[in-house]
């Protein structure tokens, strides 16, 4: 918020103790005060006073542009004829500097996506050849056990046979619980540690 006695604070001054003067003539008095403290002869007081109010005085300009305004670019061609043309260049070089950083960034935000995304792809098609081979070797795991439970009932031994059976049916049912738990888990976010 801004107070509006403070509306043109760009044209007041301020003194060494950073006090603002709202006009020339408190500036000329704290001037002329600080040259009567200072032993000099009268005729070139006057002198010092405008050397003091030159120092006190401060002027602030804000330029929100890479290229200065017209006026200044005007000083510096009185100094340097091709000044003025040197900083156009180089406000344009700056320029197209920054635009080829932004286009490199942007394009390697986009490559970066582009790799995620492979990858992303390329786990999933290794997460779908695991799981089908997965599924092959339970295929085969689950007929050299049933086979072995065919074996142990053609040999008469159809307790152990029995108990065979359950023991396997039980690995099956507890692998296919814990799995679901896991599936269940990934889809809800949660990390497969934690179940």
């Amino acid at each position: 918020m801004s107070n509006p006695d403070d509306t043109s604070l760009e044209n007041k001054e301020i003194d060494s103790q950073n006090r603002i003067f709202d006009s020339d003539t408190e500036l000329s008095q704290l001037a002329e005060a600080i040259v009567d403290d200072l032993d000099i002869p009268t005729e070139s007081k006057n002198q010092k006073i405008e050397q003091v109010i030159r120092t006190l005085s401060v002027s602030r300009q804000l330029i929100k542009s890479p290229v200065p305004p017209p006026d200044w670019l005007a000083g510096y061609k009185e100094v340097e004829p091709t000044a003025p043309e040197r900083i156009l260049r180089l406000a344009e070089n700056e320029q197209q500097h920054r635009h080829a950083m932004e286009k490199l960034l942007v394009e390697s935000q986009i490559e970066s996506q582009r790799t995620e995304s492979k990858l992303g792809e390329k786990e999933q098609e290794t997460d779908r050849w695991l799981a089908n081979r997965g599924l092959i070797f339970a295929f085969i795991i689950v007929l050299a056990f049933l086979s072995f439970i065919a074996f142990l009932i053609w040999k008469d031994k159809t307790v152990e046979a029995f108990y065979s059976a359950m023991i396997g049916l039980a690995v099956l049912i507890a692998n296919f619980i814990f799995r679901s738990r896991i599936f269940s888990s990934d889809r809800n976010g949660k990390n497969r540690d934690k179940t």
